[in-house]
């Protein structure tokens, strides 16, 4: 067997043989928010807490079929074929970029999925047919930016008239009001988005890249990327004004045609309400943190999604079309039709003039990009950057991490700039170390191991320079966790002891409090995780033992424990 899972996830997936399997079908995406703890009696004659869930396939012929994870924390699907006469038998594993692409014989299917060690993170699932091409997206005549400092990737011929955009995940997608695609920049095709009935008012891909959701008049529907299988349907009976993603873990906030805007997912039960939220269109920031909502023609209010509550209000001088919200600060931008203005989204009403634009985007590190009738720009720390003076957008996007952009002109013209080597934005070091941790969060749900670890490093190096703050002390402790996990699964258990110890020294200067309950215990665990990668096993005992005594619970103590008992 050909396989990316590791001898554990081996052989916690035949535990998982023992479980009540769910069933999926061919065509089918499941989310869900974390692995399932069961006690079960392994292979190997222990019995311990593990993450295990069990789903059954049936094959009623031979089909051409994707098997593709999606997951936060490191987990592994192994697929079982079911053979009359003889044990299941494992014919392939599955994991982040690691996905199953080929054919599968009529006949029963068990898949399993286990964490080692126990994880709390949320995983997707999906099993479907390869996505067909609706078209390839016809290459456009190339252009040169007028800055070295952003670099042009290319353009397409969309056929269509686009008034809806949206970047991510190395797609775009768009709609025109009537149908909605998904492109793939990489390999110059497109594929149609199956939608709810009605006119389509948006369509957006997720901040994590796992999936894509189109809203129609009558519902929002989330698809699974990249295969495009069904995940959830989001509908109320008076119709829906507008949705977007609020957060990670596929949050969204709905905006019915009547009522108040809610808060959900595809996880069953999840449900709350934004009260003082009625309006007409929705905006948020990439870290799903503040929401913008217009009501009638000029009226704004931006809400805190953590604390749903309302955080300011404004009318605007005019009725802007477009409004686009910045993921460090409480900072609104309205856009369109021929003007532009800059909110601080506090109670204080003055809405500042900007250069004029018809759409504008942010991304997640505050990248601010704009088009108008005479070219593509972005702004960085006050500083423009034009990338191309004759483009006459309509409509930009800018990828989560802040470093591509895209625009369309109204004939369908899509162009696509990498602008990564522009300078980063300079704001208040929790700031800058609260985008780079969540930037971080991103890449580790994405296995891009590498990229996390520089991005929470320099959230440590950010926070160095700050003043001492609840929010600081939260976000140094966080960086050097995640810092430490990060150069562990990196196999540089040194560094990762390193970062531990930091961890500990950090949370011991916390003053009393659930933030230190949480920081202290989990900085004692890492300890021992990265003692026992340096082949330290008394010491790595001892330091679990410290985490338990110390208040380790969840996941990370079922772990300990089972190491304590591990000969």
């Amino acid at each position: 067997m050909k396989t990316c899972a590791t001898p554990a996830i081996l052989l916690l997936a035949a535990a998982a043989l023992a479980v009540e399997p769910a069933p999926i079908q061919l065509g089918q995406a499941v989310y869900r928010p974390r692995c399932t703890i069961t006690r079960q009696k392994l292979p190997d004659g222990t019995q311990r807490s593990v993450q295990l869930e069990l789903y059954d396939l049936t094959l009623a012929k031979e089909e051409p079929v994707w098997v593709e994870m999606r997951s936060e924390n490191p987990l592994g699907c192994v697929v079982y074929r079911f053979v009359e006469g003889s044990e299941p038998r494992p014919i392939t594993a599955v994991g982040m970029r690691k996905p199953f692409h080929g054919t599968l014989a009529a006949g029963r299917y068990a898949l399993a999925v286990a964490a080692d060690p126990p994880a709390d993170g949320a995983y997707l699932l999906s099993v479907a047919h390869p996505p067909q091409p609706d078209g390839k997206l016809e290459p456009a005549l190339p252009a040169s930016p007028a800055d070295a400092a952003a670099a042009f990737r290319g353009s397409f011929r969309l056929g269509l008239k686009p008034r809806g955009l949206s970047l991510g995940g190395g797609f775009a997608a768009v709609h025109d009001g009537l149908t909605a695609w998904l492109c793939d920049l990489e390999q110059g095709v497109r594929y149609r988005l199956p939608a709810e009935p009605g006119p389509i008012r948006r369509v957006a891909v997720s901040p994590d890249g796992w999936s894509v959701m189109v809203v129609s008049t009558s519902g929002a529907r989330l698809l699974a990327l990249p295969d495009l299988a069904p995940l959830a349907t989001f509908n109320t009976e008076a119709g829906i004004r507008d949705a977007v993603y609020a957060g990670p873990r596929q949050r969204l906030a709905v905006l019915p045609a009547k009522g108040m805007v809610y808060i959900t997912s595809p996880v069953k039960g999840d449900l709350a309400y934004l009260p003082e939220s009625e309006g007409d269109a929705l905006a948020v920031d990439t870290a799903g943190t503040r929401l913008a909502v217009r009501q009638g023609e000029a009226e704004v209010r931006v809400f805190d999604l953590g604390a749903r509550q309302l955080m300011a209000q404004c009318r605007w001088p005019w009725s802007p079309s477009a409004l686009a919200v910045h993921p460090l600060m409480p900072l609104v931008v309205g856009a369109g039709p021929a003007k532009a203005g800059l909110w601080s989204g506090t109670d204080d009403p003055t809405v500042a003039d900007l250069p004029a634009a018809v759409d504008a985007a942010y991304g997640g590190n505050g990248l601010l990009a704009a088009v108008d009738g005479q070219g593509a720009r972005v702004v960085v720390a006050e500083q423009v950057t034009v990338l191309e003076p004759a483009f006459a957008g309509s409509l930009v996007a800018v990828d989560p991490m802040g470093t591509r952009v895209a625009a369309v002109t109204a004939a369908g013209e899509l162009a696509l700039w990498d602008v990564s080597r522009l300078a980063a934005p300079q704001a208040d070091p929790v700031q800058t170390a609260e985008a780079a941790y969540k930037q971080g969060i991103l890449s580790l749900r994405n296995e891009d191991y590498a990229a996390a670890k520089g991005l929470f490093a320099q959230a440590v190096e950010a926070l160095r320079q700050a003043p001492p703050s609840d929010d600081a002390d939260k976000y140094l402790c966080l960086s050097l966790l995640r810092l430490s996990e990060t150069t562990g699964v990196l196999k540089d258990y040194a560094a990762s002891l390193e970062h531990a110890d930091a961890m500990l020294a950090a949370a011991a200067a916390l003053p009393d409090g659930e933030l230190k309950r949480f920081c202290d215990p989990l900085a004692r665990f890492r300890r021992g995780e990265a003692l026992a990668g340096l082949g330290r096993q008394a010491d790595a005992k001892l330091a679990w033992q410290d985490a338990l005594e110390h208040g380790l619970s969840g996941p990370p103590a079922e772990d300990a424990r089972r190491q304590l008992q591990a000969p």
